[in-house]
């Protein structure tokens, strides 16, 4: 826990933007009732577009989902369903941010094809537990050490920061895209964290606040794969199956 918050401290302070913020609210409290319709009040999407409440079976993935750890299993741990939640069900224990190590991270994603390359918006929602962090991923390029954009919010460092991350296609290649200060946060308070992708800049949001925009890295700009994933990293002796997102997943068009 020390050195995860070591290294994003580092980081992230160097970059911070303080933004307007309160303790964290939703309009709908429980997130596994909440509808695409719903979310698209909010965060820009329309009724087109696919959500996942992941309430199915446990046991794999499916719906068109491939684990992060089936191309590569020392840089990503597996990830299945539980009491319809993805969840790492086998956390690394070794160091973080060590080329071999995927240290208690996970990562899923599939191809939505060519309307998903620009002009859309992609969210989850993260159960708002301090003990580990959940997050949309987007523009993934599985060949590019960026691998992919996630965003997220870092409950333990400088009173509550978020940042946006290029999570690295092997764990020692992650790195800050950008950071911003986030205020406090009541622990346990669902957060639907939001990136709207167009033009070549993702904006990010949370509970449908805009908390900072970026210029997409180059060898990303245009991809079609998508995602999520999750970080046990912090949580005490790295038990697997520990829950860290709600359902559901959405990716859409942005409204014009």
């Amino acid at each position: 826990m020390n050195s995860r918050m070591l290294l994003i401290g580092l980081c992230v302070v160097a970059d911070l933007r303080t933004v307007s913020a309160q303790p964290g609210r939703n309009s709908n409290r429980n997130p596994e009732t909440t509808s695409l319709d719903q979310t698209s009040t909010t965060n820009g999407a329309t009724s087109d577009g696919f959500k996942d409440d992941w309430k199915r079976p446990n046991g794999p993935l499916g719906n068109g989902w491939h684990s992060a750890h089936d191309d590569h299993p020392n840089w990503w741990d597996p990830m299945e369903l539980r009491k319809a939640a993805p969840v790492n069900t086998n956390p690394d224990k070794g160091p973080i941010v060590q080329p071999n190590n995927a240290a208690g991270r996970a990562a899923a994603y599939q191809n939505f094809g060519p309307d998903y390359a620009d002009n859309f918006t992609i969210g989850t929602w993260w159960n708002g537990k301090h003990h580990a962090v959940g997050f949309p991923i987007a523009c993934i390029n599985l060949e590019n050490p960026d691998w992919g954009l996630a965003f997220c919010y870092e409950p333990q460092i400088a009173g509550g920061v978020y940042v946006l991350w290029a999570m690295g296609r092997q764990p020692h290649q992650i790195k800050v895209v950008k950071g911003a200060k986030g205020g406090k946060h009541m622990d346990g308070t669902p957060m639907f964290l939001e990136m709207r992708v167009n033009g070549g800049a993702v904006t990010c949001l949370a509970d449908g606040r805009q908390i900072l925009t970026s210029p997409i890295p180059a060898a990303l700009v245009g991809a079609t794969v998508h995602g999520f994933g999750l970080d046990v990293n912090p949580v005490p002796a790295r038990p697997p199956n520990v829950k860290v997102i709600s359902g559901p997943f959405v990716i859409a068009p942005l409204k014009p």
